[in-house]
């Protein structure tokens, strides 16, 4: 039986209310995130991505902001970033759609390193971890005055595809000068990465509200490498393995709801424990009766 054509599909694409799917589909990930094995606290990592090739009313490029769990890799809440706007006021909105976000810990990168973003997560009974870089050269300055020698740290390495990672992290209470709303810690990041081409050193400092008895130097470094692997086990798979990229459906909602659709799928997968994605969408496309339990279990 011949499934439906493009043009049905494009049609039925445009013609869906795509932020309602988002918070339908983001409270269905929510949940099955709050709810994985293990527990633990969640951690969500704050990130946006633009659709290429999709463009808003404006005729600007069409970009999402969401929020992916850094344990399962799953995304929840997106919020379309408007044309006369930026990522760093939706991310009220991403709060708002994700909803009760007590206990949960929002890594951010430097952008979203601002104060009235700091407020507004606390304010919600949420944590927050923002990188600090130049664009913040006050803060910047006091992070980079503690005496790093003596902090407390933790190292890990990360070996595969031909190269070893090795984060050290180290933490302190910040001293008097740093003066950033709800800091708790502040942190040193330190990220070797060695290949055959030669080393590379990365040093980030990054201030948190999460005080050292609930985070230590461990899992400050297991928060900035997950925040880190974003980019691979999100950005790289919806632009890779499913071709996001080169879609043609680029006007009105289709493009963001065919991206809420991406993040499913992805969800799905991940629930099962799966690590390759190509490899499980080729195991379960023609397996229909896999599918409907897979999506009855979550």
């Amino acid at each position: 039986m011949n499934g439906p054509s493009y043009d049905c599909l494009r049609r039925t694409a445009a013609r869906i209310d795509a932020e309602e799917l988002d918070k339908v589909f983001g409270s269905w990930a929510l949940a099955l995130v709050a709810g994985r094995p293990g527990g633990g606290p969640v951690v969500l990592a704050a990130d946006g991505k633009g659709l290429r090739g999709a463009k808003n009313g404006g005729g600007q490029v069409t970009r999402l902001l969401a929020a992916c769990d850094h344990a399962t890799g799953i995304v929840v809440g997106p919020v379309e970033v408007g044309a006369k706007t930026n990522e760093i006021p939706k991310v009220k909105d991403l709060l708002d759609q994700i909803g009760d976000v007590s206990g949960v810990v929002f890594t951010l990168d430097a952008l979203h390193t601002q104060d009235k973003t700091a407020e507004l997560i606390v304010s919600r009974g949420a944590d927050y971890l923002f990188t600090v870089k130049a664009s913040q050269p006050g803060l910047l300055a006091s992070c980079l005055a503690h005496p790093w020698n003596r902090a407390d740290s933790h190292t890990t390495a990360i070996k595969g595809h031909g190269r070893v990672s090795t984060w050290t992290a180290k933490t302190q209470t910040p001293s008097r000068w740093v003066r950033f709303p709800g800091v708790a810690q502040v942190a040193q990041v330190v990220r070797r990465r060695k290949t055959a081409r030669g080393e590379s050193i990365e040093t980030c400092h990054m201030v948190t509200s999460v005080g050292p008895g609930r985070a230590g130097p461990a899992q400050i470094a297991a928060s900035a490498q997950g925040h880190w692997s974003i980019e691979n086990r999100i950005h790289w798979v919806r632009d890779v393995t499913y071709d996001e990229d080169r879609s043609q459906l680029r006007r009105g909602n289709a493009p963001r709801v065919m991206a809420a659709i991406r993040n499913t799928a992805i969800a799905l997968i991940r629930a099962t424990g799966a690590t390759s994605i190509a490899q499980s969408q080729r195991h379960l496309a023609h397996r229909y009766d896999t599918i409907t339990q897979l999506i009855g279990l979550c």
